[in-house]
């Protein structure tokens, strides 16, 4: 369906593809219509309008679909124009489309398509279009704007669709035979078939349970013994009993994990000429065979293949699951080379949505969907989610550490940390014991008359986790805890950037009654309580920012503060304002080149200022600005050159003042200011810089060291006045710092340890530095061999935008998309975060959380919907990967709405799962006809009885394996190639070099290890109905062929099988014929066979030896290969 040509005309893209810009894109335009000459509008109808009525009408005139979605019965129209862009260009007359189209130049520019207009009419168009299309004032062709835009919009009719329609659970129906219902699925089936006046069909015979949940669960035979164990248990428990026993097999992952590589088109070669192998595919099988057996979630399931990569806790698993996206066939050697990327690419995307979602998005690939709600548009922003990730390549690997490996690592690295991080958390309580100390003996190096801080008898708790929303950190034991003695909310306590939470308790200094506010900004989620009442919460993942207003009572009030950073670079600030100040940090600012305070030219900053001249004392710290006005940086007038204008400034002159809190001295300092005109700056009441004149943009200086000194730790104030003489007037101001030279923490200690803290604290402090640092420079000693390997894997290569591609060509961009979700399901838009950690962009795992979340109503049905179709023969929904308008209806709706809430319900297990339909009387009817149901509904479309399937290629081949004895049971692994035809290679184009030689114990294993080449299928699977691997396979085709017999009576495997199945009961039961004919029959049919099967195998056997003079031994090997063709072996009921 979305197979394109590799070459495409202009032409051809502008009779076909549907339109992308939008009506409102040229309404100004055709406002200008109005303002033509009676002239120009006369030369319009007389001359113009025939030639396009003639001429171009009736391809791009008022249809019902115009081709190529141009429109030229409008002026509107000819701006807006079709999927090639605007047909006329008011910026560029002489190169309108429309002159191009009709001049015939090339190829594929040659409008109309019947043959070149003639010249006067050639002129009379090009005349047109210089003039700039005249048109009359209001006037257009008949169906005027009606097709202006080709695209419809998604109704409200669409999603009433029942698969787009949100999933809710329905009241299970009343039925009149309560007695048949074991669970809430037989009152679904039953009520409907009690509508129609129908009864199910009677329970199968234990015998036949028994085989159908083998076959079902594990894809394997049970063995006479077996048989006989479940018969005998009469116990309630006895069938659950034995689906609890098959799930936790081995082999229900090689059973179940076959139906998902059917879905995503597992195969271990690219298909096409040269047909190469992938690396390491296998691994990917593995990698599902392993989630099934470990009951793994389904939605992590699909998680992990969509974006494994960038989910928390990556490992070779989740990294394995994303060769996902290499599982498609891939032209090594393409005439089109961007071509083929987009084909790779849309085989995912199509691969995705069917597999995930039971959506044909692919359809939609060139145009927009013929059926469903899925414009063209809606392809391309699912693409957007795609678009980065590279193009594939004879390798596609990449290197990863065996699991149970890196678990051992991750305990060696979590104890290093651990061990660290006690040795820093020790460090930080002795630096804030040597500060308190200090304080008390010397005080902090401050200001002069700077305030103290806002914060008294604060603390702090740290913890290490990750989380989305902010937790109750009293439920939780934290790590570290201890006393912030400067005052200031800080990070420092936290010994780590990521996946941290700190929590700060302690009073806050509220100097007299009235209205406060808080301003707080921070990378995740933050809450602040004052007097016991929560202020501000922002409790989700990102960054977050807000302002909170409050009343306070003065003097000292409870505050806490709790904050989290999960993978972002870790931010928090808290300022406050009160009636006397402003913007006051209760936060630290680093000050290590960093911005202390901003300019307002990008981002606003608030300022104190007045314009009437304050009393003297104005510049120092502590200063009361009551009566002074609040407003945003960039003071002046607009029409200033380089100035922006944020607070009006008219008078001569004007006063500013900002405080702001170091928790150290800079090294240097460098201010960054705009001004018109003269202007003085002081930090701390010290006057630090004074300029004249003005200036039209910014410019930074490099402050003397008596800027330096001025500042101290904790709160300080820069303070400037600018006077305007003439002209315009602007000033907005900036602080940075520069690398610090000051003498820091360490250094103090070692200086005034021993006074201060006692010399054991100041020999234990220098202790733990010595050990915290050879920590680090020692690395992990890992106890064991480390094990990686390669693995076939998603990689992601730039950042490159995503463009409409017009009908499907890439080489024909159309407008720009961002990354989305199909509108008929969600409005809500994409939270794509990428961790700092990551190389990769982070959208995929945004559409992958999505896919498998509330909002989206398709997933948690399809896959409900394919589990039953699994167990029962069919889907719920037939078409299990077109919920779509081409598809099928539900024949039980209502069930199936039911199934996915249990799905999402029971945790997306999907064994649990497996047993809810298993225990169900639905699941354990027989597959008898019942005449009268059968006559009303002969395709078993109301489930009134189990349906008959024959067993797939893969089972029939197990099978045959495990009743001779010689199934091997090696557990995942690469692949092996079992023995092939000659005449089968002779087809390949290099006979001797497509396949490879396994050993005898190898070829024995499960037919789901046997290495898929896309050119080159085994003929026991080919015969067999063995899935397409070119495409997504929904539902295997099950069909009845001479091949098939052929293949099982003459293959050298079935004839070796049965040699060694004869041989097996040779061993067993020497010449006694019967009980050889009996055991084979049991072992076969899972079932004692009646005595008159057993006297026409006797006889059958004779006839060969005496008919056809085979020896007893030739004979009985005829007849294991004559049971292992019966149709009971094959078929399951």
């Amino acid at each position: 369906m979305n197979r394109i040509q590799p070459s495409l005309s202009v032409s051809s893209v502008l009779l076909l593809a549907v339109a992308i810009l939008a009506p409102g894109l040229v309404s100004a335009e055709e406002k200008k219509a109005s303002k033509f000459t009676p002239e120009q509008i006369g030369f319009f109808e007389k001359e113009v309008q025939p030639v396009l009525e003639n001429r171009c009408y009736k391809c791009h005139g008022d249809g019902k679909k115009a081709k190529g979605s141009l429109r030229l019965n409008s002026r509107a129209n000819v701006l807006r124009g079709g999927v090639v862009g605007p047909a006329v260009s008011l910026d560029n007359l002489d190169k309108s489309l429309v002159l191009q189209m009709i001049s015939y130049k090339d190829d594929e520019h040659q409008m109309p398509p019947k043959g070149k207009l003639p010249q006067a009419e050639i002129d009379l168009l090009t005349r047109w279009v210089k003039m700039g299309i005249p048109w009359t004032p209001g006037a257009q062709a008949p169906g005027g704007e009606a097709g202006a835009k080709e695209t419809a919009a998604i109704t409200a009719e669409d999603r009433a669709w029942w698969a787009y329609k949100p999933v809710k659970r329905p009241a299970v129906p009343a039925v009149k035979d309560g007695q048949w219902i074991k669970n809430p699925i037989d009152a679904f089936i039953l009520s409907r078939l009690e509508k129609d006046g129908l009864r199910p069909a009677p329970p199968a015979s234990k015998e036949t349970l028994v085989r159908r949940a083998y076959y079902n669960l594990i894809g394997l035979p049970p063995t006479p013994a077996e048989v006989k164990a479940f018969q005998q248990d009469n116990s309630p428990g006895a069938w659950e009993a034995l689906i609890d026993r098959l799930l936790e097999s081995r082999h229900y992952g090689e059973k179940w994990a076959r139906h998902w590589l059917d879905l995503v088109r597992f195969a271990e070669t690219h298909g096409y000429e040269r047909d190469n192998n992938k690396a390491h595919a296998w691994r990917y099988r593995d990698y599902v065979i392993k989630s099934f057996n470990e009951d793994k979630p389904y939605d992590r399931f699909v998680m992990e293949q969509i974006a494994g990569d960038e989910l928390e806790n990556v490992d070779a698993d989740s990294i394995s699951a994303t060769g996902f996206y290499r599982l498609g066939i891939w032209n090594d050697e393409p005439a089109d080379r961007l071509l083929a990327k987009y084909d790779v690419l849309d085989g995912v995307l199509s691969t995705t949505t069917q597999v995930v979602m039971g959506m044909t998005v692919g359809c939609a690939r060139c145009h927009d969907h013929k059926k469903d709600p899925i414009p063209q548009e809606d392809y391309y922003r699912l693409l957007a989610f795609f678009q980065d990730v590279t193009n594939m390549n004879d390798r596609s690997t990449r290197k990863v550490m065996d699991n149970v490996e890196s678990e051992k690592l991750k305990v060696e690295l979590a104890k290093k940390e651990a061990i660290e991080n006690g040795f820093y958390n020790q460090l930080f309580q002795l630096e804030e014991n040597f500060k308190l100390a200090l304080m008390k003996k010397d005080g902090l190096k401050t200001a002069a008359g700077v305030r103290v801080p806002d914060l008294v008898e604060l603390s702090f708790k740290f913890y290490r986790d990750t989380w989305k929303k902010l937790p109750d950190f009293d439920l939780i034991k934290h790590e570290a805890e201890g006393k912030l003695a400067d005052g200031f909310l800080s990070l420092r306590p936290a010994s780590r950037k990521h996946a941290i939470g700190l929590v700060f308790e302690g009073k806050l200094r509220v100097p007299a009654d009235g209205k406060y506010s808080f301003k707080l900004s921070s990378t995740a989620g933050i809450r602040l309580l004052v007097g016991g009442k929560k202020v501000f919460e922002a409790d989700g993942a990102g960054s977050h920012s807000g302002d909170a207003p409050v009343e306070l009572k003065a003097g000292l009030r409870d505050i806490r503060l709790e904050y989290f950073n999960a993978y972002e670079e870790p931010r928090l600030s808290v300022l406050w304002s009160g009636p006397d100040f402003t913007d006051r940090g209760l936060t630290l600012t680093k000050a290590e080149e960093s911005t202390i305070i901003g300019t307002s030219k990008k981002d606003a900053q608030r300022w104190s200022y007045t314009l009437k001249k304050p009393e003297g004392g104005w510049a120092r710290p502590g200063y009361k600005t009551k009566g002074w006005k609040k407003g945003p940086g960039g003071f002046g007038t607009n029409g200033t050159p380089g100035a922006v204008v944020r607070t009006e400034w008219k008078t001569r002159d004007i006063w500013l003042r900002k405080e702001f809190s170091l928790d150290r001295l800079p090294g240097t300092l460098f201010l960054d200011i705009c001004h018109d005109e003269d202007a003085e700056v002081y930090i701390n009441g010290a006057l630090v810089k004074k300029l004249s004149g003005h200036r039209n943009d910014y410019i930074s200086f490099s402050l003397p060291q008596a800027a330096v000194k001025a500042l101290g730790v904790g709160l300080n104030t820069i303070a400037v006045h600018c006077k305007q003489t003439g002209g315009g007037q602007y000033i907005d101001v900036g602080l940075r710092a520069g690398k610090s030279t000051g003498e820091d923490i360490t250094t103090l200690i070692k200086r005034r340890g021993e006074e201060l803290i006692g010399a054991a604290n100041r020999k234990l402090y220098d202790e733990l530095r010595a050990k915290l640092q050879d920590s680090k420079a020692r690395g992990v000693v890992q106890t064991t061999k480390s094990t990686s390997y390669d693995t076939m894997a998603v990689a992601e290569k730039g950042r490159s935008p995503t463009h409409i591609l017009l009908r499907g060509n890439p080489h024909i961009q159309g407008k720009k998309v961002e990354p989305g979700f199909p509108a008929v399901l969600t409005s809500v838009a994409p939270r794509i975060t990428q961790r700092p950690d990551s190389q990769t962009s982070g959208k995929r795992r945004a559409l992958a959380e999505w896919m498998v979340s509330k909002d989206n109503p398709t997933s948690s049905r399809t896959i409900a919907n394919r589990l039953w179709q699994f167990h029962f023969g069919r889907g719920i929904c037939p078409t299990p990967s077109d919920f779509g308008k081409l598809g099928q209806l539900p024949t039980h709706p209502e069930l199936l709405d039911w199934l996915a809430v249990e799905m999402v319900a029971r945790g997306w297990k999907l064994k649990d799962f497996h047993k809810l339909l298993m225990t169900s009387n639905a699941y354990r009817m027989s597959s008898k006809s019942v005449a009268k149901a059968l006559e009303a509904d002969p395709a078993n479309n109301l489930f009134w009885r189990f349906n008959m399937r024959r067993l797939s290629a893969e089972e029939i081949r197990d099978s045959i394996l495990k009743v001779s004895g010689t199934l091997s049971t090696k557990y995942l692994g690469a692949s092996f190639y079992p023995e092939v035809p000659r005449a089968v290679l002779q087809t390949s184009s290099r006979p001797g070099g497509v396949w490879r030689k396994s050993s005898p114990e190898e070829q024995r294993r499960r037919s789901v290890y046997i290495f898929i080449k896309r050119s080159l299928i085994p003929p026991m699977l080919s015969t067999h109905d063995l899935a397409d691997t070119d495409s997504s396979c929904a539902s295997r085709f099950t069909t009845t062929v001479p091949t098939q017999a052929l293949t099982m009576l003459n293959s050298k495997f079935l004839n070796d099988q049965a040699g060694v199945f004869s041989a097996y009961l040779q061993k067993e039961f020497g010449d006694d014929v019967r009980g050889k004919i009996s055991a084979g029959l049991n072992l076969v049919f899972c079932r004692k066979p009646v005595k008159d099967e057993v006297d026409k195998c006797v006889k059958l056997i004779n006839d060969f030896q005496v008919g056809d003079k085979l020896s007893a031994e030739q004979a009985f090997k005829y007849f294991c290969l004559l049971a292992l063709n019966l149709n009971e072996f094959v078929y399951l009921d």
